[in-house]
């Protein structure tokens, strides 16, 4: 070899109408044509399919339910139903447009769901490429699902391509649904899942008790509480003793005992701190701690202004009733803070706050009687209210006759005489006088007689 070939001989088939067909050959030889070329559809699963084919000549011919697939089965939650919802997905992967579509899915008999006939889905065309989700709504109480499940039955779709194909598809599925996000979604439940994400109605409040002191307590009696439990699962109960004072001020153990209707009494309790443990039919347990307190507490003293006039000083609290007491008994009417005896004996007065405690004052020994009657025929004042001035008129002749106007401190404000001038009267100017009772007080001999008028 000189080194000048420059084409290398290539001998093959020269006949494209061959498989065999060498393109680079350069040399004859059609005894390598072993493979005539058949065109036609080579995909198995088409409707045109041809067996003896060996070129494909993208002729195939597709039934459209083959091109369609039925997938993503969940449990869900649906604000359009307002309901939970079997969900799965129809996907369009032919390359025609479904229009009008009708969905339909029916389960074996048995499945741990039980569902809704109808089905809900976007309407309108279905085009290639697209998914439409479809619903159906769980007829089954979610509280009752396992966590999981596997679904059998049979999923139907119907409807007409653009071309004027109908279709009447059917899928057999079995598919695997997982139900462990179904569960209490409530964050303020005792039972809150985080993981749920469809509620199933197994939410239970959180056990709570709330306490009403329903009377307070004074000093030398005791409270009485109700307890009011709610949430958890009834009936409720509680271990709890407490110890329970009766009016007398004896001891007694008690348990709590908790009613169908979730109230409970306390009776007899004194001032103190206290924790009481309550449970539900789960054994969920809770405590809870309250305190009673002293409620505001009264006391009052009584003494005698002057002769004939007794006067009542609340010294702790706010008296909001007041009872006078003779010899122990109550006196009728006799509501005032002031008051004059018509009796000889020992006086006292009860007082009560706005909480209803009551104090018994001090006794009072009152051997002086302001005869009403005769103070009637004494003096006349008028008006009574008085709030510019004040006209003391005298109705009973005796020589001499002092009259005073003293505060209800017993502080003098004024004083003057009558000299036997019966019908007469005297005016006087109470505008600078504060507001309050005063006492008119008139000496005659050794008689007092003693009238009550206001200042407005």
């Amino acid at each position: 070899d000189d080194g000048s070939c420059e084409t290398p001989i290539i001998d093959g088939c020269v006949d494209e109408n061959y498989l065999d067909y060498c393109d680079v050959c350069n040399v004859v030889d059609n005894s390598q044509c072993q493979e005539i070329i058949i065109y036609g559809c080579m995909d198995n699963l088409a409707l045109n399919y041809n067996d003896s084919a060996n070129m494909s000549d993208n002729s195939c011919e597709y039934d459209i339910c083959i091109q369609l697939d039925v997938t993503n089965f969940d449990v869900v939650y649906s604000e359009f139903s307002n309901s939970t919802v079997l969900s799965f997905d129809i996907l369009n992967l032919s390359n025609l447009v479904i229009q009008n579509p009708s969905v339909s899915i029916v389960l074996a008999p048995g499945s741990d769901l039980q569902i809704n006939d109808t089905s809900f889905f976007s309407s309108g065309d279905v085009s290639p490429s697209d998914a439409i989700p479809v619903n159906n709504i769980i007829n089954t109480e979610l509280v009752s699902l396992p966590v999981s499940t596997i679904l059998n039955g049979q999923v139907t779709i119907e409807g007409e391509t653009q071309d004027g194909t109908i279709i009447n598809c059917s899928f057999n599925i079995t598919e695997y649904v997982n139900l462990d996000h179904i569960g209490c979604t409530d964050p303020n439940a005792y039972n809150f899942d985080e993981q749920a994400t469809i509620n199933d109605g197994t939410c239970i409040d959180n056990l709570s008790a709330s306490i009403v002191v329903n009377n307070p307590a004074c000093i030398n009696s005791y409270a009485n509480i109700t307890v009011y439990v709610t949430g958890g699962t009834p009936p409720y109960s509680s271990s709890t003793e407490y110890t329970s004072y009766s009016s007398n001020g004896v001891p007694t153990t008690e348990m709590i005992d908790v009613n169908n209707f979730g109230v409970a009494y306390l009776n007899g309790l004194a001032v103190g701190d206290y924790v009481i443990e309550i449970q539900d039919s789960l054994e969920i347990i809770s405590y809870y701690n309250f305190t009673i307190e002293q409620a505001e507490d009264i006391q009052a003293d009584v003494f005698e202004i002057e002769p004939g006039q007794l006067s009542s000083v609340v010294t702790l609290g706010d008296a909001t009733f007041y009872q006078w007491l003779l010899n122990g008994s109550s006196i009728d009417g006799a509501n005032d803070q002031f008051y004059s005896p018509d009796s000889v004996g020992y006086y006292q007065v009860y007082v009560e706050n706005e909480n209803g405690c009551g104090y018994y004052s001090n006794e009072v020994y009152s051997d002086y009687v302001s005869l009403s009657e005769l103070n009637e025929l004494a003096l006349a004042i008028y008006p009574n209210p008085a709030s510019t001035v004040l006209t003391i008129e005298l109705l009973k002749a005796n020589d001499h006759q002092k009259v005073q106007i003293v505060n209800i401190l017993g502080d003098e404000v004024h004083s003057f005489v009558f000299d036997d001038h019966v019908g007469k009267s005297n005016t006087i100017d109470v505008t600078e006088y504060p507001s309050g009772i005063y006492l008119i007080k008139m000496h005659s001999d050794s008689q007092v007689f003693v009238k009550r008028f206001v200042k407005n």
